[in-house]
């Protein structure tokens, strides 16, 4: 049986709607990659309305005249909505159309950044899992942690601290990225401790759950408590802080902390994540202790 002409068996305005009410974005861009059409769901992809839109260039790259006739293979693109500062991964291919004479570049796109993101959270914990059992070093393991956590999320840093017995002290066994933290930070930390600076990593291991501070770097360098880590805490671009407890047989014996780079707020999920990886990271400081008295 043939396949009946789409042009031929529907008339152009049961196209267009069809068109429009995908749920993929479709744009229609001209030989200088402007945008001649976007539906509906592309217009919210790129955060502007048609009239925006359309004669504008589109982020999207133009194939070249060898294409024609032939989709493009797909490829990613990261886009950050205009007045959002956190970027989103846009999955697109192009095929070079003719309409009466006319070249086009006819684009499919989508959002495919929460997918992405859960394939490299389970490569991460699946990594990270395989870094506990095959320990070599507890700094070794957490660091190793600590990586991964900033590779899949794209944090600014992470540490993660260990108490003494007395859960009054804390030190660094796991930082990333390793050069960020200067060897006395520590130090510098039980000096600002001891001007009564808040510590919300102290906080996470009182209460035992996640502590969140939205805008945190900005508290700290305000507060004169915290001024033996100004100079570090401004050397690099965060705003948020999370701290999570690791938890070895009901005891809090660390803390997990996540520094979050501007514009990108941490949701339920990812700290639903910083929890599975400080689970880990407890695993190896229990897996550790038969060798081990203490932090030093």
């Amino acid at each position: 049986m043939a396949v009946p002409d789409v042009a031929s068996a529907v008339g152009p305005d049961v196209l267009a709607a069809a068109v429009d009410a995908s749920p993929d974005g479709v744009a229609l861009l001209d030989e200088q990659g402007r945008c001649v059409y976007v539906n509906a769901a592309g217009c919210a992809l790129l955060g502007a309305p048609s009239a925006e839109l359309v004669g504008r260039p589109a982020p999207f790259p133009v194939p070249d005249d060898g294409s024609a006739g032939r989709p493009s293979p797909r490829r990613l693109l990261r886009w950050a909505v205009p007045g959002s500062a956190r970027e989103r991964e846009l999955e697109h291919r192009a095929r070079v159309v003719q309409d009466r004479g006319r070249r086009l570049i006819a684009v499919t796109f989508r959002d495919v950044t929460d997918v992405r993101v859960q394939r490299r959270r389970f490569t991460a914990f699946a990594t990270a899992a395989a870094d506990v059992a095959d320990a070599g070093s507890l700094r070794g393991t957490l660091d190793a942690i600590c990586v991964q956590l900033v590779q899949t999320t794209g944090l600014a840093g992470a540490q993660i601290f260990l108490v003494d017995a007395s859960s009054t002290r804390m030190q660094v066994h796991g930082a990333a990225p390793v050069d960020r933290w200067p060897p006395d930070f520590a130090l510098r930390l039980e000096e600002a401790r001891r001007s009564g600076a808040e510590l919300s990593s102290f906080e996470a291991l009182r209460a035992g759950r996640p502590v969140v501070t939205r805008r945190r770097k900005a508290q700290m360098l305000a507060d004169p408590r915290w001024a033996p880590l100004h100079d570090q805490l401004d050397g690099f671009a965060w705003d948020d802080f999370v701290a999570v407890p690791l938890v070895v047989r009901d005891r809090a014996v660390g803390a997990l902390n996540a520094y979050y780079r501007p514009g990108h707020e941490p949701d339920d999920d990812e700290i639903a994540f910083l929890t599975a990886m400080a689970d880990q990271a407890a695993v190896a400081v229990e897996n550790a202790r038969p060798a081990r008295r203490g932090p030093r």
